[in-house]
């Protein structure tokens, strides 16, 4: 695995870590888009997901459509990132994003040791009550036996009016 500190996204004036940070921020909402195998139209969906040693991860259970796309040999994806709250009169003429695309693996609990790590890192990004976050991560991780990671290994990356954090 590409650890982060030798992963680079390549983006003049934006740091990697601002980029980072940017994708790992509870406000956005991160959709994904396949390509059925089947029709060929484009399948898009929100997902709850995390940047973590180089890569994207987002879960979803094995039965899903994106694993049967995946499964069937499309494993390329893409990926749009975006947070309405930056500027939300759109005073600044946009609002932040990252879009990114790349290949895809699926990843379960049996046979991926950062599979319980990366889980609680996306419920601890999205669910704020601690008694709901671990109660849910307890559920995924023990009864729910269908629960899948897929990791996004990406191949571009394009982002535009992301707020520079103070260092």
């Amino acid at each position: 695995m590409i650890k982060s500190d030798e992963f680079s996204f390549n983006k003049p004036g934006i740091s990697d870590q601002e980029i980072i940070n940017y994708l790992n921020q509870r406000e956005n909402v991160i959709t994904i888009s396949f390509i059925s195998p089947y029709s060929g139209i484009p399948h898009m969906c929100p997902v709850w997901g995390v940047f973590f040693n180089g890569r994207f991860f987002f879960q979803a259970e094995d039965y899903s459509t994106k694993i049967k796309f995946i499964k069937n040999g499309n494993e390329k994806i893409g990926i749009s990132v975006i947070d309405p709250h930056q500027f939300p009169d759109y005073s600044e003429g946009s609002i932040p994003y990252i879009s990114l695309g790349g290949s895809t693996k699926i990843r379960t609990k049996k046979d991926y040791e950062d599979f319980e790590q990366i889980l609680r890192k996306i419920f601890l990004k999205y669910v704020q009550n601690e008694n709901e976050r671990e109660k849910l991560t307890k559920f995924v991780l023990e009864e729910v036996k269908t629960r899948v990671l897929i990791e996004v290994i990406p191949e571009w990356v394009k982002a535009g009016k992301i707020p520079m954090t103070a260092e």
